[in-house]
């Protein structure tokens, strides 16, 4: 866990089984590659019981670290799977108005070029930054590896620098916490 970046800690989780979400994006993909635009960006309604439950396991296991486990449930929005192919990459995002978002590393191509997470007061920190300081950071990357899942507060910003070869696969989840009555 990177918690030096933000006052939010990254939270980073290695998922089991990557290899079948690897044939499920695959699939998914070649079937639907020339029915959307480019960069590849499509909701998910299913994606069958065994990958759910891997994903259900991890949720669980990140709200008992964050101490919610007992008290709140854990409400998937949608599931976002993003494929990227060479000279692609992401804008600065966010998930809002989720809470935490959460995003698989399904296939990371042959880059290993990481995701870069935004500090959510990047505007109040230029305006305050000391003139030719660098040691004022705005934003850092963080090293992923194929199969990682990162949860983070969905008001950070993230962005993908353009893949410079293959192609990268993610499946991002906006979580939603609702307190138990």
């Amino acid at each position: 866990m990177r918690d030096d970046l933000f006052a939010s800690p990254l939270r980073k989780y290695n998922i089991e089984n990557n290899e079948e979400f690897i044939k499920y994006s695959n699939q998914v993909w070649e079937e639907m590659k020339f029915s959307l635009p480019s960069p590849f960006l499509m909701g998910i309604k299913d994606i069958g019981p065994d990958l759910t439950q891997v994903y259900t396991d991890t949720v669980e296991t990140f709200l008992t670290e964050i101490g919610c486990y007992e008290t709140h449930t854990c409400n998937v929005d949608a599931m976002i799977l993003k494929v990227l192919e060479k000279g692609e990459g992401s804008e600065r995002l966010d998930t809002l108005p989720s809470h935490y978002t959460m995003i698989h590393y399904v296939d990371i191509g042959d880059d290993n070029s990481s995701d870069t997470f935004h500090h959510p007061c990047r505007s109040i920190l230029n305006a305050l930054r000391p003139a030719a300081i660098d040691e004022w950071k705005d934003a850092a990357g963080l090293y992923i590896n194929q199969g990682d899942a990162i949860i983070f507060p969905s008001f950070i910003e993230h962005s993908t620098f353009p893949v410079k070869s293959g192609k990268r696969v993610t499946i991002t989840l906006p979580l939603v916490l609702e307190l138990n009555e």
